[in-house]
């Protein structure tokens, strides 16, 4: 949560380092007026991030592109349903949880959440590599 009301007119926003979802909330909580978010080397939480997305609320935020690295849906989807109510275009690329995949789950975050949202780009990319065991996607893709 901003302390002090110390808020910034940063409109866009570009983060190229790692940086959790938490830290990404931390930065962004200061950021009323952003309307572009770029996140090149997204990563997984530490800790609950619900405490601080109950306090930001970006409605000018319109385009957001992230590249995650292992991180969960479920972390993502809490996340974004929070602080993004206006988006317009949302890009995800994402690689390790095959939960990404799942077309219904996607369908019902945009249909609830995003009723605004013009442009939609997912791109799961993943690794294979013999020493892993990879569950297997069994829905239809759609």
């Amino acid at each position: 949560m901003a302390m002090n009301n110390q808020f910034t007119p940063i409109e866009y926003l570009v983060i190229d380092h790692f940086c959790s979802l938490n830290e990404l909330a931390s930065l962004i909580s200061y950021t009323p007026q952003l309307r572009c978010l770029i996140l090149h080397k997204g990563k997984s939480n530490d800790s609950n991030i619900m405490v601080l997305l109950s306090s930001i609320t970006l409605a000018n935020l319109k385009w957001i592109y992230l590249n995650l690295c292992q991180t969960i849906f479920n972390e993502l989807e809490i996340f974004i349903t929070k602080i993004f109510p206006n988006l317009k275009s949302l890009s995800i690329i994402e690689s390790e949880d095959i939960t990404f995949l799942d077309a219904h789950r996607w369908e019902q975050l945009i249909l609830n959440y995003f009723s605004q949202l013009e442009k939609f780009y997912l791109i799961y990319d993943d690794y294979v590599d013999n020493e892993q065991k990879y569950p297997i996607y069994t829905r239809r893709p759609n």
